[in-house]
């Protein structure tokens, strides 16, 4: 079970919706989705200071106790416990220093840019 509650902003939830109303009728990946992202979720309402109340099932799944912490993710963001957050930049710190093994100089923008390698495949017959 995840440690956080995941937040998608109007535009990436449409495209989401999108997505799954392409997906053949009666398709069993389609009607999980469907459960999850139609009723599952809870539609929040943003007031004129950037404020919203976070829903008694989203505060119980994380037992907040006052303070939550925000991530920022792209088009959606994560709401967690302020020690699963501290538990999150552990794990950043092992990707990077993974990802960063033997090389004099890392710049972790440069992630984007790298392709993913294809595997090898022997063609000798």
């Amino acid at each position: 079970m995840n440690d956080f509650v995941e937040c998608l902003s109007g535009n990436a939830y449409d495209a989401l919706d999108r997505r799954i109303q392409s997906m053949p009728e009666g398709e069993e990946e389609r009607e999980v989705l469907e459960i999850l992202f139609y009723s599952l979720c809870d539609e929040v309402q943003v007031d004129d200071t950037g404020r919203f109340v976070l829903p008694a099932m989203a505060r119980e799944k994380l037992a907040l106790d006052g303070e939550a912490v925000f991530q920022g993710k792209g088009t959606k963001f994560h709401i967690l416990k302020p020690a699963d957050s501290e538990a999150s930049k552990d794990k950043l710190a092992a990707m990077l220093a993974k990802l960063s093994e033997g090389k004099e100089f890392f710049n972790p923008v440069s992630l984007a840019n790298t392709p993913k390698s294809t595997p090898v495949t022997d063609n000798a017959e």
